[in-house]
């Protein structure tokens, strides 16, 4: 029975651990929030980097003034109605490139102000 237990526990713990992004190499796994260190000093240099910018979306709140209108006295009245405005911005992503072997598909990881933010699996170059 404890055998059972113990085969249902492993199987939750490897399906948590693949929902997550994490990429092993040699004995460590990277996962989100590994260092630019961690990763280097347990997979090596990448093969590629590039800086790309991520977009990003950030909102403000906005006074829209519609057309001036009187109340009951005659005196002008400006209305208007306050909003949220989508302004797109950009935070710069650096993101590596590692081939971790013959038979393996590339993966590519993406790191913001030196931490792991995202690790992808991407097929091979033709």
């Amino acid at each position: 029975m404890n055998s059972k237990i113990l085969g249902v526990a492993l199987i939750a713990q490897f399906l948590s651990l693949s929902s997550h992004s994490a990429m092993r190499c040699d004995r460590a796994v990277i996962t989100e929030g590994s260092s630019t260190y961690d990763v280097v000093s347990s997979c090596g240099e990448p093969v590629f980097q590039e800086t790309i910018l991520q977009p990003i979306t950030t909102y403000r709140q906005a006074y829209i003034q519609s057309q001036p209108g009187y109340d009951s006295q005659g005196l002008s009245q400006t209305q208007g109605t306050s909003v949220e405005v989508a302004e797109p911005e950009y935070r710069q992503i650096q993101r590596w490139t590692f081939d971790l072997g013959s038979g393996t598909l590339l993966r590519e990881v993406d790191f913001y102000n030196g931490k792991v933010i995202d690790i992808r699996t991407t097929r091979r170059a033709n």
